[in-house]
């Protein structure tokens, strides 16, 4: 009797193992499972970490390149803008200078003649005498010459003698009665020359 309980209990003591073991394998199979899966996440993650910190090296280093790149097109810029603004700055110069050449002062006297004019300013020119502005003045002017040299016998018709066997046209400079021909004495720029018509000479 009791070999044949022991006979049906041998079955289930068995089955009983498998099952223990079985167990135990699937138990262990799926904490390597998981294991390893903690091991790939891992290598995942730190590959995922080396693949940012390389793109970041990238990101920064093609920023950088922007950068210089950006400094370099402001600066050629700048350098460009700063040619122009000089050439522009040169050419207003220069137009400048062309506007406003300085224009020599125009040399000027100025002529009274008894009954003619009085002041009349008369542009001078170089070497210019008393006799040459009394001929650019405009008026009608009679001389002949002398051994003393150029005489001025009449003025407008107005001649020497018409009023007396003195009479005749004087000239002054600035006052003064020079004592030379009217056709040597030169003239100053601002010189005021007074033709008279005198009673005596």
């Amino acid at each position: 009797m009791h070999r044949r309980k022991n006979n049906r209990l041998l079955p289930v003591i068995i089955v009983a193992i498998i099952a223990v073991f079985t167990s135990f394998t699937i138990i262990s199979c799926s904490s390597g499972d998981k294991t390893a899966d903690k091991d790939a996440a891992a290598t995942t993650t730190a590959s995922e970490q080396t693949i940012d910190k390389k793109t970041e090296e990238k990101k920064d280093e093609s920023s950088e390149k922007e950068e210089t790149t950006k400094e370099s097109t402001v600066k050629a810029t700048s350098v460009k803008s700063n040619e122009g603004t000089k050439k522009a700055s040169k050419t207003s110069k220069n137009s400048t200078k062309a506007t406003t050449k300085p224009t020599q002062a125009t040399s000027v006297c100025y002529i009274s003649i008894e009954g003619y004019c009085s002041s009349k300013q008369v542009n001078m020119q170089s070497g210019d005498t008393v006799y040459d502005i009394l001929k650019r003045s405009g008026a009608n002017v009679s001389a002949r010459s002398t051994g003393y040299g150029i005489y001025v016998e009449g003025i407008n018709g107005r001649f020497e003698f018409a009023e007396g066997s003195t009479s005749g046209w004087m000239y002054y400079v600035n006052g003064s009665a020079p004592n030379k021909s009217c056709g040597e004495y030169k003239v100053s720029s601002g010189d005021k020359i007074t033709w008279d018509y005198v009673s005596e000479l």
